[in-house]
């Protein structure tokens, strides 16, 4: 045990205070500790958000969605371009753009077919140009961003990181080409002589097979499961791997998708419109299934709900099961005619959806913007009301250890604590001469608060004291050292300290020649006895004059104090 007592190197404490770790410890408890406390508390992407007074604003806001969105490839390194605000406006802006495109192309779209309206098809199709141009500019400006502007690399970007904005620009890139290309011929071909869709559908095949590649960047297992791991918690496996299954199926089903589209628009095969239109309802399926595990992942975390998962599940379920009433719609009207289904009224459930999305957006980006400077608001008042505390002068900048307290107890002893030198107040403080304090300690009203709890001897010894016993020090219990007769000990209780009787040649000599008579007489026994006792008396006054010159402690002055420490007479008499 004399190892726990050595000084410890004042040099080698900083990495153990950064992983929150007291020597002696061992490399094990080091990579346990260092995987509880910097992986699952995510400290440094903690800081990346909550640093910067913008980002922090729209987490304030959005919680972990503001998370996604800040690390996502496409918005997050405009971040560093525009900002907090201008990436909130920017992002809200592009996005009801978008809804008023789409509706106005599926409203122009449906009034066509039906020829309510003698418009071209390129005038038809002007909105989703608009559409697919807007996307092409600002996936274009998140992959400038991403890899050539320096602060995302200095905030750790890697490499891998960037290539979801860059499979994001070259998927809007070809499905932009698609949409032109069949707009043209469309407009040259009305009644699809030359049967080209089969190859036109090979764009969005290749857009769809980059994007969801990309994709398996964020949904890596380990990566998600990265994210989940927060305090002890133990993450399911199936959202680890799921969001990675999610990735492959996603992009088999869009192969398929398009494959039967372009086939059977050209004609190629003959199969009905709704055994077509199959792998779109597979598609609306792995959302919904996509949405409850993105809920379930917050849930873990412990920002979602029970309640919140159903509800989040149930509008997927809601929306994409809207969608797919006006997909069936709209293989009722090119397999039986307009004379059943209204081509405007088959596209209803896709104008409801729209129309939702666009007051969503209108309502989030007024939200967003007023949370926004109400933040601004706050963080300057804040910083108005705090002072940041700087270092004092000549300070080494490291955290204030135990060792710190007191600088003048590092070289204490404790066997040097009885003497009645300064060095000894390094250990217990004490008290004036002729003080009366530390009597209270052995007071009886102080007694009365544990009356059954007795305090063991070895409790009082300081740790590590391994001196002789004192030379007036009585045997322990357990000893079979001789002790003396019943008369010398009369009158001192048996847990007091025992004393030896300091040699007296009168005494020893009556003592034996009492002995060898048979004990004499009654009357010079109790002579002996009498002796005895003023003798005792006095030795007890001069302990007590010596015991008040005692630095705050019931032992011994001796220098070689002994680890069987007993209480003084005079606090046992009381």
């Amino acid at each position: 045990m004399g190892c726990d007592h050595e000084p410890k190197n004042p040099d080698n404490w900083r990495l153990y205070h950064l992983l929150e770790l007291e020597q002696p410890v061992t490399a094990k408890q080091v990579q346990w500790t260092f995987r509880k406390v910097t992986l699952r508390h995510h400290f440094y992407q903690a800081y990346l958000v909550l640093s910067d007074v913008d980002r922090k604003s729209l987490y304030d806001a959005l919680g972990e969605d503001a998370v996604g969105f800040i690390h996502s490839g496409s918005w997050g390194p405009l971040m560093h371009l525009i900002g907090s605000r201008g990436s909130v406006c920017f992002y809200c802006g592009s996005m009801l753009l978008a809804f008023i495109t789409l509706l106005l192309f599926f409203l122009f779209l449906g009034l066509r077919v039906d020829d309510h309206t003698s418009w071209s098809w390129l005038a038809v199709a002007a909105p989703l140009f608009v559409f697919v141009i807007v996307a092409v500019i600002i996936t274009a400006l998140a992959v400038i961003v991403s890899l050539f502007w320096r602060l995302p690399r200095e905030e750790g970007m890697r490499f891998v990181e960037r290539l979801p904005a860059v499979g994001n620009f070259l998927a809007t890139v070809l499905y932009a080409v698609f949409c032109f290309l069949v707009a043209t011929e469309v407009r040259n071909d009305p009644t699809n002589a030359s049967r080209k869709f089969t190859s036109y559908f090979a764009l969005p095949i290749i857009a769809d097979v980059v994007y969801y590649l990309s994709s398996l960047v964020w949904r890596w297992p380990r990566r998600v499961r990265l994210q989940m791991e927060i305090g002890l918690n133990n993450p399911n496996r199936f959202l680890c791997y799921g969001f990675f299954l999610l990735g492959w199926l996603y992009l088999g089903v869009s192969i398929a998708q398009w494959v039967l589209l372009g086939r059977r628009i050209d004609q190629r095969i003959q199969i009905s419109w709704y055994v077509t239109f199959i792998p779109f309802c597979f598609r609306a399926g792995l959302r919904v299934v996509e949405a409850f595990m993105r809920s379930m992942v917050k849930r873990t975390i412990g920002v979602k709900t029970a309640m919140g998962l159903a509800f989040d599940t149930l509008g997927a379920f809601f929306f994409n099961g809207m969608l797919l009433v006006s997909l069936y719609f709209v293989a009722v009207r090119i397999t039986r005619g307009k004379e059943e289904v209204r081509m405007p009224l088959a596209l209803i459930p896709v104008y409801v959806a729209l129309v939702y999305l666009l007051f969503a957006m209108i309502f989030t980006a007024v939200y967003l913007l007023r949370k926004n400077v109400i933040s601004e608001r706050e963080e300057r008042l804040n910083n108005l009301k705090w002072t940041p505390t700087d270092l004092p002068v000549g300070s080494r900048g490291g955290p204030t250890l135990l060792r710190d307290l007191d600088t003048g107890a590092v070289d204490a002893d404790w066997d040097a604590m009885d003497d009645d030198d300064a060095g000894s107040s390094l250990v217990f403080r004490a008290e004036k001469e002729g003080s009366e304090d530390y009597e209270d300690f052995d007071s009886a009203a102080e007694e009365d608060f544990f009356p059954n709890v007795v305090e063991s001897e070895a409790a009082k010894t300081p740790y590590g004291v391994s001196a002789p016993p004192d030379e007036d020090a009585g045997p322990y219990a357990g000893s079979n050292t001789p002790t003396g007769t019943g008369s010398e000990v009369r009158g001192r209780p048996p847990v007091g300290a025992v004393h030896r009787e300091l040699h007296d040649p009168k005494t020893d000599v009556a003592r034996f020649d009492s002995a060898a008579s048979g004990y004499g007489e009654e009357g010079d026994e109790e002579e002996e006895e009498e002796e005895e006792d003023e003798e005792g008396d006095d030795y007890d006054d001069d302990y007590d004059d010596d015991d008040d010159n005692r630095i705050g402690t019931s032992m011994s002055s001796s220098p070689t104090s002994s680890a069987y420490f007993t209480s003084s007479i005079h606090s046992v008499k009381r």
